[in-house]
């Protein structure tokens, strides 16, 4: 009964991720900019009980025998979603189609993010709450009000001050979550590579709106169903074979 303890385990255990992933799909429904968290369960590593060709009872038996043993939570990765809803905000920006905002943090490495809350600081350049800093940085002098036109082009007074750049990743899934809505590029994404909007296959700009988060609510409630309900199945599994190992325990010769 240990195996069937195992598996039942590792079944709880993938499960559990999911349920992790559809919960923080739920709490983050109206997170802007959010990547909804898309899971994949795979088998767990196969048992090996009998090798090809095995030697038994004085005959050579060719084919091999193995077994499934349990599963795992193979993937747990970002899904973007581009739909912008309008905010009351000038200093909003959202990307109309694919392509991420950089900003830098405290010690200067560049991340992403689909989320565009942006305010300005006291030395007039655009940043994320928390303090991330738009990179390239564009600076709005102060006092100044300013439009933000659809291929990044900063105008103040009529005049361009700045160009705001979007990167683009090969994979966005393979992004890694560095901090809150942020991402840094890896070997699975792809670098990060700067482009105006509107060029390259970027998204041009919207200002005085936001991307909207990557969750669809029905979506998420038929993924909570079907989890909650494996996850309960895996646990009567657990009892199952603790009780089994009780009576097996409790024989008497």
């Amino acid at each position: 009964m240990d195996q069937v303890l195992s598996i039942a385990a590792s079944g709880l255990g993938a499960e559990n991720g999911v349920l992790g992933a559809v919960a923080t799909n739920i709490a983050n429904l109206n997170t802007p900019g959010f990547g909804e968290r898309v899971t994949e369960i795979t088998s767990g590593v196969n048992q090996v009980l009998r090798a090809a060709n095995s030697p038994y009872a004085g005959q050579v038996i060719a084919p091999g025998l193995a077994l499934t043993a349990g599963a795992t939570l193979a993937e747990d990765i970002p899904r973007f979603g581009q739909s912008v809803v309008p905010s009351s905000i000038p200093t909003h920006l959202a990307i109309e189609g694919p392509g991420f905002f950089m900003v830098t943090n405290a010690q200067g490495a560049v991340w992403l993010t689909r989320a565009g809350e942006f305010t300005l600081d006291a030395n007039g350049e655009l940043v994320l709450p928390g303090g991330y800093r738009l990179y390239p940085p564009v600076a709005i002098p102060t006092g100044m009000s300013f439009t933000v036109r659809g291929d990044g082009t900063v105008v103040v007074n009529g005049q361009a001050v700045g160009q705001i750049q979007l990167a683009m990743v090969a994979n966005p899934a393979g992004l890694l979550q560095v901090a809150p809505n942020l991402y840094q590029a890896t070997a699975a994404s792809g670098p990060a590579v700067a482009t105006a909007p509107g060029q390259g296959g970027a998204g041009t700009l919207q200002a005085g709106a936001l991307d909207a988060s990557g969750v669809h609510l029905a979506d998420a409630f038929g993924q909570l169903i079907a989890a909650t309900t494996a996850y309960q199945l895996n646990a009567k599994m657990v009892t199952a074979a603790s009780r089994l190992d009780a009576a097996l325990t409790n024989l008497q010769v």
